[in-house]
């Protein structure tokens, strides 16, 4: 069991990173799997350093739209 907490610890600091540089995606992704390996982590300050990304970045409508219309172009 000692083995999931270190890798959720892992887990943790990589979605730390991941906050520190703005990819809010990446971060929840390792928050995710952090929980999976070790339920009594508590992850609620970096749920809500995610939640900060949102209402820090300009446009966030704008990286949405520009997502779906490359997905557009591929053919969807």
């Amino acid at each position: 069991m000692d083995g999931n907490k270190d890798e959720a610890l892992r887990c943790i600091g990589i979605a730390n990173e991941a906050i520190a540089s703005g990819n809010k995606q990446r971060a929840l992704k390792f928050i995710r799997i952090a929980q999976r390996l070790n339920r009594s982590l508590s992850v609620d300050d970096l749920l809500a350093a995610c939640e900060d990304l949102d209402s820090s970045s300009a446009s966030p409508s704008s990286t949405v739209s520009s997502s779906n219309h490359v997905r557009n172009e591929e053919g969807e």
